[in-house]
């Protein structure tokens, strides 16, 4: 019955193709729109190195909070092992600002990921793949061990620059950070002139209070940040049995590095959880010469972590 629902839902495809060239590999993407079960339009890209033919594994790249997915493009095509597909998900509304702050929060995100990677499977895939990985980034990789634990296909996961505190939790380690060592630590509040506890939670209690789309904090709607405020992966981790990677840099200003500790501490006695804390490097990977690693020892690390759980 599910089937036959996803197979009546499907508006168009193949609406346009583009590529995205990265070092002398090209991948070419097919976008097909398709209707949710509120007749609400959903938008996801399918690429592939291999045109008019699908391979036997799926790469489904979730981005951070940004209404468009193409941020890391070039990033996510290079993190494809040999005969991947790739999976890029629109979020709802992305074409309509207005609109898209009316709807976006987390719950929203997770529950149309679900639709479209369910549809990908069934309705492109017929089912019949062997790797699926799962991999996010920021808040991609804060929700993506939830879809992983919903989505019983997927066989791999992996998180980057994310970790297992609420971001609430992560918001007062930042801060406790800069109160410390305000030449250092302060970048991330210094902007939104917040310099206590007191002052942090007082804003919190006022975006719980009053989840309103029509207002923003760090660039962020209230209905979206409040979402966010006590949102933890952990529960989700706790029956995975897949291969799963936690990558971070060490110094992070974006999500502490805190998180993933946690996390390693917690599931220490899983054999099918890795954590990598990278020395010197923060949320986008970039050392602390300027270098971006992203392409280097984090393509390193995914790679050979990967090549021993495929």
């Amino acid at each position: 019955m599910f089937k036959k629902i996803f197979n009546l839902l499907v508006v168009f495809s193949l609406v346009f193709t583009f590529k995205a060239a990265a070092e002398e590999r090209v991948i070419s993407f097919i976008s097909e729109e398709i209707v949710n079960l509120e007749a609400e339009k959903l938008t996801y890209h399918l690429g592939s190195r291999t045109p008019n033919k699908l391979n036997e594994n799926l790469f489904i790249a979730l981005e951070g909070s940004a209404r468009r997915p193409y941020t890391n493009l070039k990033i996510w095509e290079n993190y494809l092992p040999p005969n991947t597909d790739l999976l890029l998900i629109e979020k709802y509304a992305f074409k309509d600002p207005e609109l898209f702050d009316q709807t976006n929060n987390i719950n929203r995100r997770i529950k149309d990921a679900k639709f479209v990677i369910n549809y990908v499977l069934d309705s492109v895939y017929h089912n019949d793949l062997k790797n699926i990985i799962l991999a996010g980034r920021l808040e991609g990789g804060k929700i993506s061990p939830q879809i992983a634990a919903e989505i019983p296909e997927i066989t791999h996961l992996i998180s980057l620059s994310a970790g297992g505190y609420s971001l609430e939790k992560e918001l007062k380690i930042l801060l406790a950070k800069k109160i410390k060592d305000p030449v250092n630590e302060g970048k991330f509040f210094n902007r939104v002139k917040i310099d206590t506890q007191k002052e942090l939670s007082a804003k919190f209690d006022i975006i719980r209070d009053y989840p309103v789309p029509d207002a923003k904090w760090l660039n962020i709607t209230h209905k979206h940040f409040a979402s966010l405020l006590d949102y933890e992966s952990e529960p989700y981790l706790k029956n995975l049995e897949i291969p799963v990677l936690y990558v971070i840099g060490a110094k992070s200003q974006l999500t502490p590095p805190e998180g993933v500790e946690y996390l390693a501490d917690k599931f220490s006695k899983k054999d099918n959880f890795t954590f990598k804390i990278m020395p010197g490097l923060n949320y986008r990977f970039i050392d602390e010469k300027g270098e971006n690693q992203q392409l280097k020892s984090v393509q390193r690390v995914i790679n050979n972590w990967y090549q021993k759980n495929k």
